[in-house]
């Protein structure tokens, strides 16, 4: 499993966090947006490429894991989310599952309880595979 770690700034479509609007970076010091952000296939396998976003699989049961997994998480567990992410607001997270509800449903989550960079898939592991990605079984294709 990859280092939890602050992520290095956000995306270029990210709105500034300045304290207007409702965004509000309180004492993190990073910037990033208040509601989660849902990703597309390719918008997701591109940000696996370029930014090295801590990905969580939080789907129940296990149904297999997108390249780049760094752990599995169930989605209803938010406070182990919260535990494995130590707390940093700061974190570039993207988080999965099999159709994008219970991703939804942990990112919704995670952003009430303050954090800023915080992203699904959108239609999950079935999404991924339809678009042509490679999706993992026990560590393997």
């Amino acid at each position: 499993l990859r280092e939890v770690r602050a992520a290095d700034g956000p995306p270029a479509d990210a709105p500034a966090v300045d304290g207007s609007g409702g965004d509000t970076s309180g004492d993190s010091g990073c910037t990033g947006w208040n509601s989660l952000k849902r990703l597309s296939p390719t918008e997701a396998a591109d940000l696996i490429a370029t930014s090295n976003p801590i990905v969580i699989n939080v789907h129940i049961p296990y149904e297999g894991d997108i390249p780049g997994t760094d752990t599995s998480i169930p989605y209803n567990d938010v406070d182990a989310i919260d535990t494995y992410l130590r707390g940093d607001k700061c974190a570039d997270v993207l988080l999965v599952c099999l159709s994008g509800g219970m991703s939804k449903t942990a990112g919704d989550e995670l952003v009430k309880r303050g954090y800023l960079r915080v992203r699904d898939l959108n239609g999950g592991m079935r999404a991924w595979e339809a678009a042509g990605y490679t999706l993992l079984k026990d560590g393997g294709p």
